[in-house]
């Protein structure tokens, strides 16, 4: 299917769906910060915000690692979309488990104790699992960008360049011409012995550098 460009009004709404989603996830964290506040005494403010940040804050982390960051360790994107669920799912859970207890409270009615329960239950295995998740993605990231650093890498050879077809062509022109006046030659010189007549030897007796005979 052939992919359409997109136009003004496009980008202008998927803009306004991502201020959605930011707005969402702001909301969201007001919400598990009420909650946890709930939960946890007036004076441990650190846990409250180490509690939120492991919820939404870990959230937006995981989504912004899965769309753009090239992973190495081949697991760490599974593991990433795994985490981004879990905590988008987690607070989700507090939103729900908050919006419970103010209806409870608004209500003059007794708050439920499963709901406390459940509520440390999520946010205990929220924040643990976030501890977990990060160590492996870490380790197995670095041990996977080590590998990649140093791995063996193959030794190109260059080959020779080979001559150009007309220099090649040139040379056996050239071998061929050699070899044909080489023959020729050969030939004109067994021809020339053969047509030149027979000089006698000169005849060194008597003295006569002639070689005629001395009469006595």
């Amino acid at each position: 299917m052939q992919q359409q460009e997109t136009g003004k009004a496009g980008y202008i709404f998927m803009a306004l769906l991502i201020a959605a989603f930011c707005v969402l996830i702001i909301v969201f964290a007001f919400q598990t910060y009420l909650l946890v506040n709930t939960l946890f005494p007036n004076d441990n403010v650190f846990m409250k915000w180490v509690t939120v940040f492991s919820f939404d804050g870990c959230c937006v982390i995981y989504a912004g690692l899965e769309l753009f960051y090239p992973f190495k360790w081949k697991s760490a994107k599974t593991l990433v979309g795994i985490m981004w669920g879990a905590t988008f799912f987690g607070s989700l859970l507090c939103t729900i488990a908050y919006m419970n207890l103010s209806s409870d409270h608004l209500l003059h009615q007794i708050v439920d104790s499963t709901v406390l329960v459940a509520c440390y239950a999520v946010v205990t295995l929220v924040f643990s699992g976030d501890i977990v998740a990060i160590t492996y993605l870490i380790k197995g990231e670095y041990i996977a960008t080590m590998a990649w650093k140093y791995r063996p890498r193959p030794v190109l050879v260059t080959p020779e360049p080979e001559p150009p077809m007309d220099t090649q062509k040139e040379h056996m022109f050239t071998e061929a011409q050699l070899r044909t006046a080489m023959s020729q030659a050969y030939d004109e010189g067994v021809s020339s012995a053969n047509t030149r007549p027979l000089v006698p030897a000169p005849n060194q007796q008597n003295g006569n550098k002639d070689g005629a005979k001395v009469k006595e």
